[in-house]
């Protein structure tokens, strides 16, 4: 497994890539949104001279990332989101990439409905995706995903089998749901194309003070200093044949940028016996 981070903060592609490859990280998942650092334009026009320049560095990109809400009930924007999202497609083409990290979206209705929309809108999506050889993995992220549970991402897949859509998994989520993520790994891992590693830490005074209702007694951190068991979670991703991106993702209020990056490389290096 090689040891990213979803870029952000550090100006530059150029920029990036030679951070990266300085202080020992091999991947870089890089965000594509509009106006983004590699939006599909920018990674076009610049395609050969990117590619030579993270060959030089020994550094590959292990997904671009674009998560919107898809399911938009606005029309126009809806169109121009999923527009953008095919236009990411095209980008990893050009940049011989395999995978988009993304999120399906949330529509104002019920469950049923917002897995109708799903269908409508990316049943065309999935066959555009599969015709060109990229998968987009979608970030089990609640915020704007309808479907961040497993019993809600199987049923994803039974709506859309398409090999063209799976998971990009990210343990943090789960741990303040109480859903057992190692598990999860283990049963969807036939899904999983992309990995966040991000951790949780539980407040237990608040939790016990508050409970879950109550606010400020969970938080994201670096890998490490959270209660993901990160022995257990590789484990079941090696068990399930993932072989590509550990990426940290920071969301962690304590660390500096590029402080926290370090310190969960450092983690993750020694837990890999790197």
């Amino acid at each position: 497994m090689i040891i990213g981070f979803a870029t952000g903060g550090m100006g530059t592609f150029e920029n990036t890539v030679g951070w990266a490859s300085k202080n020992g990280f091999g991947a870089l998942e890089v965000a594509a949104g509009p106006g983004a650092v590699l939006e599909p334009a920018k990674a076009e026009a610049n395609a050969s001279s990117y590619k030579r320049l993270l060959k030089e560095n020994g550094v590959i990109i292990s997904a671009l990332d674009y998560g919107d809400n898809f399911l938009d009930p606005d029309a126009k924007a809806r169109r121009e989101k999923n527009d953008h999202l095919r236009k990411v497609v095209d980008a990893c083409v050009k940049m011989e990439l395999k995978n988009i990290v993304s999120l399906p979206g949330r529509f104002p209705g019920n469950l049923d409905q917002n897995y109708a929309e799903y269908e409508e809108v990316f049943g065309p999506t999935a066959d555009y995706a599969d015709a060109h050889g990229v998968r987009i993995a979608f970030e089990i992220w609640p915020g704007l995903n309808f479907a961040s549970t497993p019993p809600t991402w199987e049923r994803l897949f039974k709506v859309l089998p398409s090999k063209a859509l799976g998971l990009n998994f990210d343990p943090s989520h789960l741990v303040w749901q109480f859903i057992d993520y190692v598990e999860a790994a283990r049963a969807s891992g036939y899904r999983i194309y992309h990995v966040h590693t991000k951790d949780t830490e539980i407040i237990q005074s608040r939790l016990a003070h508050g409970g879950t209702a109550g606010s400020g007694w969970w938080r994201y951190r670096m890998p490490g200093w959270g209660v993901v068991n990160w022995p257990a979670f590789v484990s079941a991703l090696k068990d399930v044949g993932y072989d590509h991106a550990l990426s940290i993702e920071h969301e962690d209020p304590l660390f500096s940028l590029e402080e926290g990056l370090l310190l969960g490389r450092g983690f993750l290096e020694r837990l890999l016996g790197k």
